[in-house]
């Protein structure tokens, strides 16, 4: 009777566990609905959405969404300039159920009004759920801008198969010539579909980054760095001394395992 007291402790209590683990998120945790890609193939747009969680998404969920570029006219004839115009169009996207699911949709680019790609302008924007009828954990994140990309983009995490998170971090501040670099690193284990950018500060002269290119999550453990910011956007002139101060993410659009590490101060004598 003893033993079968016992086992049947310890068997209740196996079946507490999966209920109390650490991992598991609370009931009233709530999606984080992203663009993880945006890219033109053929004659459609093809939007990629992905739920960034912690919460999931009711199935079947479908939320409004604003696709805007500019559009190039051809001229008339030699004399006429070629113009552009503004294009707006709003389409319906489905909201991935689970936490880290993606979901595709492909929209015409005929709907905006072009024959073909090169009609396109340079930065397409696309605003998810602009009326904001999907409760989210954070909302910050639901405009992605698609930027004319310069040079071989930095590599980037899977942020499809994989159930963990990143964790985003600066390592240094490095100067070439007349230009800051930052170096960051992700040293989670994971990775999702989110992009950000990188604040950089010298006393109370600031620059936020560029909206139309933003950075995408790197795979866990590799490091990279940024392009060249010229030391005049925050004040700075060689032979000077000076400390700089850069956060990672400070717009909080990625989920990470450590929000309170993002931020990097270094003092730098510049040549």
């Amino acid at each position: 009777m003893r033993a079968l007291g016992w086992l049947t402790i310890v068997a209740g209590f196996l079946v507490l566990l999966p209920a109390t683990g650490q991992d598991k998120q609370p009931k009233d945790a709530k999606p984080v609905l992203i663009v993880s890609d945006l890219k033109v193939d053929g004659d459609n747009l093809v939007i990629e959405l992905q739920n960034q969680g912690p919460g999931a998404a009711k199935k079947g969920t479908m939320v409004e969404a604003t696709v805007s570029t500019t559009l190039r006219m051809k001229a008339k004839d030699k004399k006429d300039k070629a113009k552009t115009k503004r294009v707006s169009i709003t389409v319906e996207v489905p909201v991935p159920a689970g936490v880290f699911a993606t979901e595709t949709v492909k929209v015409p680019i005929a709907k905006l009004g072009a024959k073909n790609k090169e009609d396109l302008g340079s930065q397409v924007r696309v605003t998810l759920d602009p009326k904001k009828t999907l409760t989210e954990e954070r909302v910050n994140n639901n405009t992605y801008i698609k930027g004319a990309s310069s040079g071989k983009p930095p590599p980037r995490g899977d942020y499809k198969t994989g159930t963990e998170l990143p964790d985003l971090v600066i390592t240094d501040i490095t100067q070439e010539t007349n230009n800051l670099v930052i170096h960051y690193l992700n040293k989670g284990k994971g990775s999702t579909g989110a992009d950000f950018l990188i604040l950089v500060r010298s006393g109370e002269v600031k620059h936020n980054g560029n909206e139309y290119y933003r950075f995408r999550v790197p795979a866990p453990n590799t490091a990279t760095k940024t392009g060249g910011l010229n030391l005049n956007l925050i004040g700075l002139v060689r032979g000077a001394d000076a400390e700089v101060e850069a956060t990672i993410d400070w717009e909080d659009r990625v989920r990470e395992t450590d929000e309170k590490n993002n931020t990097f101060k270094k003092k730098i004598r510049f040549r």
